[in-house]
């Protein structure tokens, strides 16, 4: 099994350096050939989203690590006042990954069951950023583009051209956040 294993090891990081040569581009690789980048899933609901995450919570266990609602969005942010009591983001660790969320708003993509769930990249660069959101959003149709957010982030969001919604987020360092 050992040997096996080690031809496994060998062949993935033989994988991974031919698609360095090839340039992959923007995802960085692991010794095995795996992309380095965190994939989550992102739900969005129509004024209850809340409970539903106080509801997951209560099965999974553990604590918010965000919890915002459009009231905590800086004031050159226009929200309309029955809207600010709505979650704008949430997001409940579980394991080693993220399970998110929001309600929709007046300047979100209308919720419709269907384009309530997106796969949610948390990338480590602005340049993997760019490259995934022009290659998954070509043919598709842009949301949001990628641009600097108030969170301290660069963002995107899309649906690619089999009708998948994603979003693309990067964390700025702390000397580049606004």
């Amino acid at each position: 099994a050992g040997a096996a294993a080690a031809a496994d090891t060998a062949a993935a990081s033989r994988q991974a350096a031919a698609a360095r040569d090839r340039g992959a581009g923007c995802c960085m690789l692991d010794s095995l050939g795996r992309t380095r980048m965190d994939l989550n899933t992102y739900l969005t609901f129509d004024g209850d989203c809340r409970e539903a995450f106080e509801f997951y919570r209560s099965v999974f266990g553990g604590e918010f690590a965000t919890f915002q609602t459009f009231a905590d969005v800086p004031p050159e942010v226009p929200v309309a006042d029955d809207e600010k009591g709505r979650v704008m983001h949430v997001a409940l660790p579980i394991g080693s990954r993220v399970l998110m969320g929001s309600d929709s708003s007046s300047f979100g993509p209308p919720l419709a069951v269907g384009n309530n769930a997106a796969i949610a990249i948390e990338a480590e660069s602005r340049e993997q950023c760019d490259e995934l959101f022009a290659k998954l959003s070509a043919g598709g149709s842009v949301v949001m583009p990628l641009e600097d957010m108030f969170w301290g982030a660069y963002f995107g969001q899309w649906t690619d051209r089999f009708g998948v919604n994603w979003m693309v987020n990067y964390t700025l360092p702390t000397e580049q956040s606004a």
